[in-house]
């Protein structure tokens, strides 16, 4: 169970304005602005959010008070060689009730102001998802989501072979509240029903080795003619910092949240998070948010 180090201040909020609702798949990415350093990875400050009652909570996270995440730790120091980007070269995923594919969820989101978006996450305990803070937050469409439609393996509009599951609880980095900070950009959501699996995921301490490691990076785009099927490709990670993995795969707006898979140890080790401009107007990268020792830590602080 989780220890908290700071005094919970807690505080009921409501949301107003109800417009008509838009499917969109716009803003599930956004370009790199000007950020402000996250926190050490021995602490992260989270804000929850209680999808029944409003409430909301601060808390901040020690990775020493929480389970030992050791045994999460990747151990591979090899290099691989790395390739450029070409076409599109996302596949249609079919056999979606396949591992690590069933662990992979498309979300249905509202906020506040009755707008909608596709968005992606990973299933990281039976009852536990993992997305992209800016799924469940976002400072442009009235703040917290109001829904979430969380569907596993989905295969369609109307396909859900594994069932539907809705939010009891939000939690996400205060950098992201505070200072839309994309190295921030992670959220948890504790579900209202268990599911049959859940992904392994962890860490690589020796990340700034991971330059040319293959991956897959799996999510449900949001563009009309293939929206609800799950896509991934497989490329390799062309640049590293500390809380970020810059990936030469394809993606497009709606596949946030997803899951990046580190190819070799077939391990969750980032999600799907934004996109970096790298010639003005031209030409882009994607863009990851790493796994750490203290998000994972504050994963399995969500374990029943």
């Amino acid at each position: 169970m989780k220890k908290k180090i700071a005094t919970i201040i807690k505080r009921m909020v409501s949301f107003g304005l109800v417009l008509a609702m838009i499917l969109t798949s716009t803003n599930v990415y956004a370009t790199e602005g000007e950020v402000s350093p996250v926190d050490s990875t021995d602490e992260l400050k989270t804000v929850s959010y209680n999808m029944e009652t409003g409430e909301i909570t601060y808390e901040v996270y020690e990775v020493e008070d929480l389970t030992d995440v050791s045994s999460l730790e990747i151990q591979d120091d090899e290099i691989s060689t790395h390739h450029v980007i070409g076409i599109d070269n996302r596949s249609h995923i079919t056999n979606t009730t396949d591992s690590p594919y069933r662990n992979v969820c498309c979300l249905v989101i509202t906020y506040p102001n009755g707008s909608k978006t596709i968005g992606s996450g990973v299933l990281v305990y039976f009852d536990v998802l993992l997305t992209a803070a800016h799924c469940v937050y976002q400072h442009d469409r009235g703040g917290w989501a109001t829904s979430i439609e969380i569907v596993p393996g989905r295969q369609g509009e109307n396909k859900r072979p594994l069932g539907t599951a809705y939010p009891t609880k939000t939690m996400c980095s205060q950098e992201w509240i505070d200072n839309r900070n994309y190295d921030g950009d992670w959220a948890i959501i504790d579900l209202d029903r268990s599911f049959d699996t859940w992904q392994l995921f962890g860490y690589y301490n020796n990340y700034y080795n991971q330059l040319g490691t293959s991956v897959t990076a799996i999510g449900y785009p949001g563009e009309e003619d293939i929206r609800y099927h799950m896509y991934a490709d497989t490329n390799s990670i062309s640049y590293v910092t500390e809380y970020q993995y810059t990936v030469l795969c394809d993606l497009t707006g709606g596949q946030s949240g997803g899951a990046l898979i580190d190819d070799k140890s077939g391990y969750l080790i980032g999600i799907i998070s934004n996109e970096k401009e790298i010639v003005p107007g031209e030409e882009y990268a994607n863009r990851c948010l790493r796994l750490t020792p203290a998000l994972c830590s504050v994963i399995q602080s969500h374990y029943d």
